[in-house]
């Protein structure tokens, strides 16, 4: 409680703010805003791997939440804070994407190491996580982010491959498993999405979709139909999704395949025909 008063006893408005938007970087609304821009403007691959650890780093933590179920801090909280206290899921996952980030593009690394420390300083300053769960937190995320990174050496050293049928099969079966049969709190949505988003992908690739947009106007092509297909999708689902975990792996998948593949292949429709417009045009 020392460290929580002491962080708080630094009462500026510009303190306030400047935790409060390291704290957004792990909110929910960051991951709806994060999913499809690493699919729509950055390499596939690369996509498809930060999203397997990253909702494998939240099943994990959400687990270990109920295992522990330790209660957060009470009466010192600048926010409201749900579920239960350690490890905490923001400081876990900051090292996990932020370092991911930093190792795939191998700079920015400095940044990456701040802006962790920061979202993890900014659950103790607003009063909703204990010290111990913050580094709790941290330490898991960097024990899951090693971990991935030695296994995609060794995969890649072996040359080991997949096609994309059997796999995509394989993690129909696991996310539904872990999904659905596991009393874990909010499992269907993890797993909704991890399938969605790595079998949109995997099919994408597969009918040669292009992995990103690679101009202005497919940016902001591929922007405009993908935010306007999730508003339609969220407009509709909450009455399927309030059917239980299993009605919200269905709809999460639904999203998960809309921002990996039917926003890009839609996108890349549209932007063939304004394509051909302008070639007109111009020939004209």
């Amino acid at each position: 409680m020392q460290v929580i008063e002491f962080l708080q006893d630094l009462d500026h408005p510009a303190v306030y703010y400047l935790m409060r938007f390291a704290s957004l970087l792990g909110d929910d609304i960051f991951y709806v805003v994060f999913f499809p821009t690493i699919f729509w403007f950055w390499k596939r691959f690369s996509a498809i791997r930060l999203t397997v650890l990253l909702c494998t780093s939240i099943y994990i933590n959400f687990v270990l939440k109920e295992v522990f179920q330790f209660p957060r801090p009470e009466n010192v909280g600048f926010i409201e804070a749900d579920g239960f206290a350690f490890p905490s899921g923001h400081a876990q996952h900051a090292v996990v994407v932020w370092g991911y980030l930093a190792w795939a593009l191998r700079k920015h690394y400095a940044i990456a190491g701040l802006t962790v420390f920061f979202i993890g300083l900014s659950r103790l300053y607003l009063g909703v996580h204990w010290p111990g769960d913050v580094a709790g937190g941290w330490t898991i995320g960097a024990i899951l982010l090693m971990l991935f990174i030695f296994l995609n050496g060794r995969m890649e050293r072996s040359q080991l491959s997949f096609s994309a049928l059997p796999a995509t099969g394989i993690l129909l079966v696991l996310t539904l498993w872990f999904g659905l049969f596991f009393s874990v709190t909010y499992s269907g949505i993890v797993m909704g999405v991890l399938f969605g988003l790595v079998a949109g992908a995997t099919a994408a690739g597969y009918v040669n979709i292009p992995s990103f947009s690679r101009s202005t106007i497919a940016g902001a092509v591929v922007v405009t139909i993908g935010a306007a297909g999730l508003y339609g999708i969220y407009r509709i689902a909450p009455p399927l999704a309030a059917n239980g975990e299993g009605a919200l792996f269905i709809t999460l998948a639904i999203i998960g395949v809309w921002i990996s593949l039917g926003a890009p292949w839609l996108s890349g429709k549209v932007v063939e025909i304004i394509g051909l417009e302008v070639a007109g045009k111009e020939a004209a």
